[in-house]
């Protein structure tokens, strides 16, 4: 005997459930721009981690290095570059050699460093930091922002002047400069 019991209409609700992921729209829901350059963070990004006296070394290097190609054989005219396509998320890694190798023009010494880097990174203490880096800067493109590239944006987000050579600090070089010893530099004319 099977019994059906009803329930009153007036003591019942009618919902639907959607199979649709429910998502918050953040640009709309708080009215912000979708090419805006805000982001949300519950934390602000922190300050640049002061390099090591390794890194120090290497960048001064091979700056000194670049400088002096640079002298030597001035850059080429530049030809017209290619519409940028859209920037691919990067990691913590790539990043932090951007950042570093700013300055360095040769190709060759681009390559060099690179990998002096790769291995400076197995020890870097400030990996945490590049993580979080990374991590703002995946999401401002992922909002569809392309204008900035990962070195500007930084700059731009931590406000720092890049007239300042952030790498090397003042007083870690100028001792050995200053110690007496002579320093010959040859230039050659081609």
């Amino acid at each position: 005997m099977r019994r059906n019991k009803s329930i009153p209409k007036e003591l019942t609700s009618q919902f639907r459930v959607s199979k649709k992921k429910m998502q918050l729209q953040k640009d709309l829901a708080l009215n912000v721009p979708k090419n805006s350059n805000v982001e949300f963070r519950i934390s602000s990004l922190p300050d640049l981690p002061t390099p090591s006296k390794e890194l120090q070394e290497l960048i001064f290097e091979y700056k000194l290095s670049s400088d002096l190609y640079l002298a030597m054989c001035p850059p080429k005219k530049q030809k017209l570059s290619k519409p940028k396509r859209g920037s691919k998320p990067i990691n913590s890694f790539i990043a932090f050699r951007s950042f570093y190798t700013r300055a360095i023009r040769h190709p060759n010494y681009q390559r060099e460093i690179s990998q002096k880097l790769a291995k400076l990174w197995l020890t870097e203490p400030s990996k945490s930091i590049w993580d979080q880096y990374t991590e703002s800067y995946n999401n401002y493109l992922s909002r569809g922002n392309k204008g900035l590239g990962l070195v500007d944006w930084l700059t731009k987000v931590l406000n720092i002047d890049l007239t300042e050579d952030i790498a090397i600090s003042q007083d870690h070089f100028v001792k050995p400069f200053n110690s007496g010893t002579v320093q010959d530099i040859y230039l050659f004319d081609r």
